[in-house]
């Protein structure tokens, strides 16, 4: 739903699917709850992209100590 910003500039809340997007998760992720609970998972989750580069520098690091 729109809302009125200045003079006749309007802006609109983000949909799930492009805050989930933004967060880095795939297309057709599947989200638990209503719109809010959807909204708080995204937002609290840690991006898919950031989680993978520390696992793997995780390992990488394990390796070169073994």
């Amino acid at each position: 739903m729109p809302i009125l910003y200045r003079g006749n500039l309007y802006a609109r809340e983000f949909t799930v699917g492009e805050l989930a997007k933004i967060q880095g998760f795939p297309d057709g992720y599947a989200f638990c709850g209503n719109k809010n609970d959807k909204i708080t998972q995204i937002g609290n989750a840690v991006p898919p992209a950031l989680s993978k580069a520390i696992a793997l520098q995780t390992v990488a690091t394990d390796e070169l100590y073994r």
